[in-house]
């Protein structure tokens, strides 16, 4: 084609580039308001990940003192917990795991981290600084203002407050959780639910006060009967009887201590397992005791359901 075609190839050339790089520009700038901002927070959500022992809830440091509890309002997550919200592909596999999804509860823990994530995005500018109405302040073009300054009147600044349950979330998709961390074990970027979810618990239970009436009734037994059933303590051995099990309290020296549970002590399906599990230690010549009445109840259905203080 001559020369004629060698301006038409450069002509191209130069569009084809011009387009490509107008595109990546315009999408790097959608890029953090768009579920492909997950390509961004992926590799750094990976790299921040929990390395600690997996299932372990963290407690509430110094719980005595504490003047709030949990998460009431998107601005207590944690940064990781928000990262995590940024890090969601939407792959779903997280709810197909979910065995209260399966069950037809309304938790679903792809929609979880989407509400929560969506929440943060339409308060971004009450979380980065509020201006209260009235007040004129030229720090900013749109009249935001920074956390840490104040108004003229000396008095800190503050966004209004969202309450996360009901308003964003429906609560019983917070107290359908089993804590079984199916959706975390299929999470390809490693984002954590149950210590969310159970943040949340702790903020309706510790400062609301809000329980479902038969988790209300176990934490009630935990407290008055050390176990969730509320069944008399005294009876706690007594799936043990006529099996001439030793108590540790008589048997100072065994080697082994067997932690029964609740569940064994006072369920009768359950009994048949602390029953077997005797019969094969025996079996085994493994010399063991049992704590019988002195044992209490763990309190993990405390920790589970929110009731820190409890626990």
């Amino acid at each position: 084609f001559g020369n004629a075609g060698d301006t038409t190839i450069n002509v191209l050339r130069h569009a084809g580039f011009w387009t490509h790089s107008l595109l990546v520009l315009i999408f790097l700038n959608i890029l953090p308001y768009s579920k492909h901002f997950h390509v961004v927070t992926a590799l750094p959500n990976v790299f921040f990940q929990e390395l600690g022992p997996v299932g372990r809830l963290k407690p509430i440091d110094n719980i005595e003192e504490a003047e709030t509890f949990g998460v009431g309002d998107a601005r207590d997550f944690s940064w990781k917990a928000v990262m995590n919200f940024y890090t969601c592909t939407e792959c779903g596999r997280c709810t197909d795991n979910c065995p209260a999804w399966s069950t037809g509860k309304l938790l679903s823990p792809k929609q979880f981290t989407l509400d929560a994530r969506d929440n943060l995005y339409e308060r971004q500018n009450d979380i980065i600084g509020y201006q209260e109405p009235g007040v004129h302040m030229d720090t900013t073009p749109k009249g935001w203002i920074p956390w840490n300054e104040q108004n003229p009147e000396g008095e800190e600044v503050k966004a209004p407050a969202t309450e996360l349950v009901p308003d964003v979330i429906d609560p019983e998709v917070i107290w359908a959780c089993t804590t079984c961390r199916a959706c975390e074990d299929a999470c390809p970027v490693f984002i954590t639910y149950v210590e969310k979810i159970v943040d949340v618990r702790r903020n309706l239970v510790l400062e609301k006060g809000e329980v479902p009436g038969e988790l209300a009734n176990a934490l009630r037994g935990v407290e008055n009967n050390a176990n969730p059933w509320n069944l008399a303590s005294m009876d706690r051995s007594a799936w043990a009887e006529g099996l001439d099990v030793p108590r540790i309290a008589d048997t100072p020296d065994a080697e082994v201590l067997l932690w029964v549970g609740c569940a064994p002590s006072y369920d009768d399906r359950a009994k048949k397992i602390a029953v077997a599990m005797v019969k094969l230690m025996r079996e085994a010549d493994v010399k063991f005791a049992i704590m019988g009445d002195e044992e209490k109840c763990c309190g993990d259905v405390a920790r589970r359901s929110g009731n820190e203080y409890l626990f």
